[in-house]
């Protein structure tokens, strides 16, 4: 079975999280412009994303290397 790779996921969700950061520079959390409400569902987005996928890339490297024929062949039966 070939391993699926979040790694491209992870990389748009550390984007998204930071496109969140630059827009909510110097604002308050007071303020209530379209750029603040922006930034704070792109922060939001961005920080669900990046822990989702990141959980998810843990999680199939270690199914990778704890399966029984990830790094050698299945042994033919005995009976051949």
């Amino acid at each position: 079975m070939k391993r699926r790779s979040y790694i491209p996921f992870i990389a748009v969700a550390g984007v998204l999280f930071a496109a969140g950061l630059v827009l909510g520079a110097g604002k308050s959390s007071d303020d209530t412009s379209v750029a603040n409400t922006a930034s704070k569902v792109l922060l939001a987005i961005g920080l669900v994303s990046l822990v989702v996928t990141g959980i998810l890339e843990a999680v199939a490297r270690r199914r990778v290397r704890h399966s029984p024929t990830s790094h050698r062949e299945v042994a033919e039966p005995h009976g051949r």
